[in-house]
């Protein structure tokens, strides 16, 4: 995805919006990715939707629990559903850590099954 060259400059760097209430992370992905794209962060729900309407964001990069309800993914579920509803729609990357390696992908695998807005994702999921 490049983006257009600005009056024979080089082209914009596309943009990934970090999530993660865990701030070690999100400074270490932006470490990262900042010499190659233009990163954005926020920790939490509330901090995604204004980026995402203040922003143009290419890929978003997300945990699934976030607070305030760390037990379950509804917060990530949200951001992805927020992420795939601009125009054009974001990417998603999910990252996610527990001590359970199947646990997370099984809970997104199973939410995305439910969803009526499903169709628009394709989930893979990885385990390291």
């Amino acid at each position: 995805m490049t983006k257009p060259k600005q009056s024979g400059a080089a082209p914009l760097k596309e943009t990934i919006l970090v999530i993660d209430d865990d701030e070690s992370v999100r400074h270490g992905l932006m470490w990262t990715l900042n010499s190659d794209y233009r990163v954005l962060e926020a920790a939490g729900r509330t901090e995604v939707l204004k980026l995402l309407r203040q922003e143009s964001v290419d890929v978003v990069v997300t945990d699934l629990h976030l607070p305030p309800r760390l037990e379950d993914i509804s917060e990530g579920l949200a951001i992805i559903e927020a992420a795939r509803a601009n125009d054009p729609p974001a990417q998603v990357v999910v990252i996610t850590g527990s001590g359970e390696k199947t646990q997370p992908a099984k809970q997104l695998s199973v939410a995305l099954t439910a969803s009526s807005k499903s169709r628009w994702i394709a989930p893979r999921c990885f385990t390291l």
